[in-house]
């Protein structure tokens, strides 16, 4: 190793650990030292950035992406959702609900017509209960 960097180390060590000096014989302790504290601190930023990674995994696995045929159901779910609205008027979120057996309220059917956030099984949910609707009527 290099006598300049062996030099840094006892510097180092003396500044830093409180060794009361390093003469030639002790410089593989101050280097020793040293390079304890380098791998401690190179550790402690690896562990840093695998937290930093789970986090920012966690997230991306708790907000499931969606695919563009989900989104196309949605959009066509939505539109036959403002259909019947339009269609029935005021009681037709309620009427909705019911038909869900239970598994939507109207308001939940009112935000989700108002573009709020809903994974896609609730939107076929919605789906389900607006094919029994239009049943209903046309038979």
């Amino acid at each position: 190793m290099d006598q300049s960097i062996l030099i840094a180390a006892a510097r180092y060590c003396t500044k830093r650990v409180g060794c009361t000096g390093c003469p030639m014989e002790a410089v593989e302790h101050c280097q020793r030292t040293l390079l304890t504290k380098l791998a401690d601190a190179l550790e402690n930023k690896q562990r840093e950035a695998d937290a930093a990674r789970k986090a920012k995994n966690a997230v991306t696995n708790a907000v499931p992406s969606m695919n563009i045929s989900e989104r196309q159901e949605k959009r066509e779910i939505l539109e036959r959702l403002q259909k019947y609205r339009n269609k029935f008027g005021m009681g037709a979120y309620g009427r909705l609900a019911r038909l869900s057996e239970g598994k939507l309220t109207s308001e939940t059917i009112r935000a989700m017509a108002m573009g709020e956030k809903y994974d896609i099984a609730t939107w076929r949910i919605l789906k389900a209960a607006i094919e029994k609707a239009e049943e209903s009527n046309n038979g």
